[in-house]
Formats: C-alpha cells, sequence, structure tokens
C-alpha cells in the first residue's frame, strides 16, 4: 500500500485523490494554505464542473476528509516544511502546487518526514521522468523527482517512437491547451502580460519550456524541437500539432502502424491511438498522456509529416503522477530488501 500526502489540493491535486481512489493508494494527508475551510474542499472535491460529480462520500471531519471512508488529515501551512507528514505515515509527497519546482524549495517537502516527494512541474535542478521514456532510469537514492509539464508527457512518447524508428531530423510543434488555473478570468493586472489578459474571451500565445523539456529524456533530440503554445478558452482537454522532418523515408500509412503498435505494446497506457473523428471533448477522461488521432495527420513527402496528438491534461498528467510514485515504491522496496541482504550476509561473515 502506497501512502500519499498531496501538496495542493487545486485541479492536479484533486485529480490525483479520485485517481488514487481507484487504485491500491491511500492519500492520508493534504497541504492546502488556500482555505481554512475543510468542508468547502470537501464540496470542491465532490463538485467537478469539468468532470462532473463524485458519487461517492466526501464529508469534512473535523481536521480531516473522509472519503469513501478514508480519513485524510488537513494541513493550511504556506511553508510545506512545516507540514508533519511524518504524523500520518505519508511516504510520498506529491506537489501539485505549481510552486516548489526549484531543488532548494522542494526540500521543504521532505522536512516533515515524508521519504520522497513527487514535483507536479518543470524544473531545472530536479531530475524529470517521463513514464515510457526513461522511469526505469530511476534510483532509489533519489529524493525528490520531476514529471514535467502535460505537453511535455504528450509530446515525449510520439517523438521517441518516431526517433527510434525513422530519426527525427527537426520538429516544430504547436500546442493548443486548454485554460489552466493560473490564468485570469478577465483583463487584470499581472507579471506575464498576455497571460493577464482574459482568458475567455482570447486566444494566448505562450513559449513554454516544456517542448525543450523533452530533450532532457531524448538527448538525441537536442536543438531540434522547436515549439508554441496557445492558451484557449476551453477548460480540458488539449491538442498538439506535430510538424515533422523524418531522416528516412517512408510512408504515413507506415507511420500509423508502428504508433499504433507502440500504443499496444511498450507505450500501452501512455500513447493511445484513434481513428475516429474525435474531437476534444471525446478525450476527456482520457488517462493516456498522448493519443494519436490517425485520421487528422497528413503527409507532404516521404520524409515530412504533419501528425496530431491530443490528451486530457488534468486526468493523462495525473495517471502518470501515480503511475510514477507506483513505480518509486516498487524501487525502493527493491533497494531496501536488498540493503537488508547485504546486511545479512556482513553478519553471517561476521
Amino acid at each position: 500500500m502506497v501512502f500519499l500526502g498531496i501538496n495542493g489540493f487545486g485541479r492536479i491535486g484533486r485529480m490525483i485523490l479520485k485517481l488514487a481512489i481507484e487504485r491500491d493508494m491511500e492519500v492520508r494527508a493534504i497541504n492546502e494554505p488556500n482555505t481554512c475551510d475543510t468542508a468547502f474542499l470537501a464540496y470542491i472535491f465532490k463538485h467537478d464542473s469539468t468532470h462532473g460529480r463524485f458519487f461517492g462520500k466526501a464529508v469534512p471531519e473535523g481536521d480531516c476528509l473522509n472519503i469513501n471512508g478514508m480519513k485524510i488529515r488537513v494541513y493550511r501551512e504556506r511553508d510545506p516544511s512545516k507540514v508533519p507528514w511524518l504524523n500520518t505515515s505519508v511516504d510520498y509527497v506529491v506537489d501539485s502546487s505549481g510552486k516548489f519546482t526549484c531543488r532548494n524549495e522542494a526540500n521543504k517537502l521532505l522536512c516533515g518526514g515524508a521519504k520522497k516527494a513527487v514535483v507536479c512541474g518543470l524544473s531545472d535542478d530536479i531530475p524529470m521522468y517521463l513514464c515510457g521514456i526513461n522511469l526505469k532510469k530511476y534510483k532509489s537514492s533519489e529524493k525528490i523527482v520531476s514529471l514535467g509539464a502535460c505537453c511535455t508527457n504528450c509530446l515525449a512518447p510520439i517523438a521517441k517512437v518516431l526517433n527510434d524508428k525513422f530519426g527525427i531530423a527537426s520538429a516544430l510543434v504547436t500546442s493548443l491547451h486548454s485554460v489552466t488555473h493560473g490564468q485570469q478570468v478577465l483583463d487584470a493586472v499581472g507579471k506575464q502580460y498576455r497571460l493577464s489578459r482574459g482568458a475567455f474571451q482570447n486566444i494566448i500565445p505562450t513559449a513554454p519550456k516544456a517542448f525543450d523539456a523533452v530533450t532532457k529524456v531524448i538527448p538525441a533530440l537536442k536543438k531540434k524541437i522547436l515549439g508554441i503554445q496557445y492558451r484557449v478558452p476551453t477548460p480540458n482537454v488539449s491538442v498538439m500539432s506535430i510538424s515533422v522532418q523524418l531522416k528516412k523515408c517512408t510512408s504515413y500509412k507506415q507511420v500509423k502502424c508502428v504508433i499504433r503498435e507502440a500504443a499496444e505494446n511498450d507505450f500501452k497506457g501512455v500513447l493511445g491511438y484513434t481513428e475516429e473523428q474525435a474531437v476534444s471533448t471525446d478525450f476527456l477522461g482520457s488517462t493516456c498522456s498522448s493519443v494519436f488521432d490517425a485520421s487528422a495527420g497528413q503527409m507532404l513527402n516521404p520524409k515530412t509529416y504533419h501528425l496530431v496528438s491530443w490528451y486530457d491534461n488534468e486526468v493523462g498528467y495525473s495517471s502518470r503522477v501515480l503511475d510514477t510514485v507506483k513505480h518509486m515504491e516498487e524501487q525502493d522496496i527493491i533497494a531496501r530488501e536488498m540493503a537488508m541482504l547485504k546486511q545479512r550476509r556482513k553478519k553471517q561473515k561476521c
């Protein structure tokens, strides 16, 4: 059984809790400093305007939430180093606040006694692991890991499959990303000019680091990927357009075949595949990081292709968070057992 703590009970934090309920994972504690009302946390968890109502039990009980009989302690600390995770036996803390993406800040997540921390977001100095790409390289000695961004997780599987099979000479990526909680409902004073404009009145260009982050886990693509993201006025589900120049000649039929095979085997559960005439709401609730849209792609010549992939930027990403925690736990158990075995052998020699 994995014992989780969640730091930040926003869109991703709440989705992680919902998905954890469906798995063999137990959330023991939540830290949400933006409200002192536990009843409100129960309400906002139960009533989701995007994903629908949670029909299980979700009620406040003093300083705790009771979710389907699972008692979750609620803390309200702005400084996560003050959260006593150890008091609730939390092993892994997931930071879904988006505020602790550098190592110095992320270290605060471990001060309360948790063993490991998983950071939801891009980081310059925390190692990034993506399911299906490099997660098997995770070492139990690492205390803090990053999962990158949702669009990093969407692009990486397709980029790896294509690069391994055909080689990628270059790729131009455009992401149409749904509104996020950090945007403004109406024009407001802010630090970023464009993102200070009304989210539901505008299509807003941004220049994210998420695409370049793919090269951290697929070094062969360094200086070969360029991308832009547009925030669009939809509540959830995003889409990625990839214009790729391959090194080897092939056909669109073969490209589809290779991606489909990967989706059914090595990347099962991470990469999806569809030939349906789908639109964004058809992917609401998809647990895949990336769903390749075979019917939307095009071929310009044997080396140049335009590809399309969809992703539920909340459910897909949150699913990978839990997959990563589960893998970490498995590897950490193996490491502990190996350490105990070595210790016993030493005693036997003595």
